[in-house]
């Protein structure tokens, strides 16, 4: 009787011990799946905040541009650093009213995508990639530029803010030089 009940009692412990380690590995998997879902979201609402800052360009919409930037933003630009949402609308007004940017990309490398944690509570996420468009001066041809950006982003509330962006323009390739004929 004695020898039933221990080997009952054993069987129970390591029923109830297996039970257990399977839940917390199928929490584990939650977790990581849950975890999966969030970021692939979060990279999503990235791509969509990146979309809408293309479209802002192409419809030279200096304000919706300035939006997407948080107030104490910053802009490094090839002639130098832009400070503040205002700056940054300020910026791109001065762009519009010499051109417009015509079938403007921008493109998110996946491989430089990192979550730089939470700061003071805020999701920071670090990115970079590329940009091309075509611009179009008065009545002159339009002609293609392109060049590579890196960018700070936070979260707040439902949507992203760029805080800090530094754009490169690649240089057009100078004009070959004629051998001079003796």
């Amino acid at each position: 009787m004695k020898k039933c009940l221990l080997i009952g009692c054993l069987a129970c412990v390591v029923g109830f011990s297996a039970n257990t380690r399977a839940q917390g590995q199928q929490s584990k998997a939650e977790a990581e799946e849950q975890t999966y879902f969030a970021l692939h979201n979060t990279l999503q609402q990235l791509d969509a905040f990146l979309a809408k800052k293309a479209e802002a360009i192409m419809t030279s919409n200096a304000a919706a541009i300035a939006n997407l930037y948080t107030d104490d933003a910053v802009f490094i630009t090839t002639a130098g650093p832009v400070y503040g949402k205002e700056g940054v609308q300020r910026q791109y007004e001065a762009w519009f009213n010499q051109r417009h940017f015509l079938n403007h990309k921008i493109i998110r490398d996946s491989t430089t995508t990192h979550i730089l944690g939470l700061d003071n509570g805020v999701l920071t996420i670090a990115c970079s990639g590329t940009w091309a468009h075509d611009v179009q001066e008065g009545d002159k041809q339009p002609y293609q530029t392109y060049g590579y950006w890196s960018g700070i982003y936070v979260e707040d509330g439902d949507l992203w803010k760029c805080k800090w962006l530094t754009a490169v323009l690649v240089p057009a390739p100078a004009p070959a030089k004629v051998a001079a004929s003796k």
